[in-house]
């Protein structure tokens, strides 16, 4: 793994040539080193089969930069803005408690460091519809938000949603927008009848507000 000024860059090789700058990685294994001398670069690629490698430049100071602003720039042609995503609202009457962002602890009472959705009320058995098309990844209990749906909507974008009554969708599951996944409750770490909302990106969680207009 190697470091640039703080930065640390991880791609991945799809075949000669082909870059997938998402493919983070934590660390490789078995590598070994290919001297690219036009960009004066050096490229480690796992001789183990896995593929992926880091890249470390050899320059001065100002190629660090140029490279920095090559992949910020590779990044941002993949990642789609949250006005460019045409989500539609979990439920039909929206009426936010619980906004994204960090907020006192509803149960401890202590201030928590993030509140990773926002919270819509709903009575229980209030139905929960798709905000866009996409793949169920999980129809399950997790802990602490108790029944879950997770819909995997593609680009690295997914959907949550916790502390529900039931399900109306099972995993491999493919859901148009507007169908209904499942229906709201009060289950896992929750003090009475809502919707957990969520929006990640690659996992992180997204202030699902900015793609809902509110």
């Amino acid at each position: 793994m190697i470091i640039i000024l703080g930065v640390i860059f991880f791609m991945t090789i799809k075949g000669y040539g082909e870059i997938d700058p998402l493919s983070l990685e934590e660390n490789t294994k078995g590598e070994i080193n290919v001297i690219d001398q036009k960009d004066n670069k050096s490229v480690r690629i796992n001789s183990a089969g896995v593929r992926d490698f880091s890249m470390e430049v050899r320059d001065t100071n100002h190629k660090v930069r140029e490279v920095i602003l090559e992949k910020r720039e590779i990044f941002n042609s993949y990642y789609r803005k949250p006005q460019d995503i045409n989500f539609m609202w979990p439920l039909r009457k929206i009426a936010v408690t619980s906004n994204w962002g960090g907020r006192v602890d509803p149960i401890i009472g202590t201030k928590t460091s993030k509140h990773n959705g926002i919270d819509l009320a709903a009575s229980i058995g209030t139905r929960v519809y798709a905000p866009a098309s996409g793949i169920v990844r999980t129809a399950r209990w997790i802990r602490g938000y108790g029944k879950t749906v997770i819909i995997d909507h593609g680009d690295g974008y997914s959907t949550r949603f916790g502390h529900l009554s039931s399900y109306n969708v099972k995993e491999n599951d493919f859901v148009d927008k507007g169908s209904i996944i499942a229906k709201t409750g009060n289950t896992g770490r929750s003090t009475g009848p809502h919707l957990h909302y969520e929006v990640r990106y690659e996992e992180q969680p997204l202030n699902p507000s900015d793609f809902l207009g509110l």
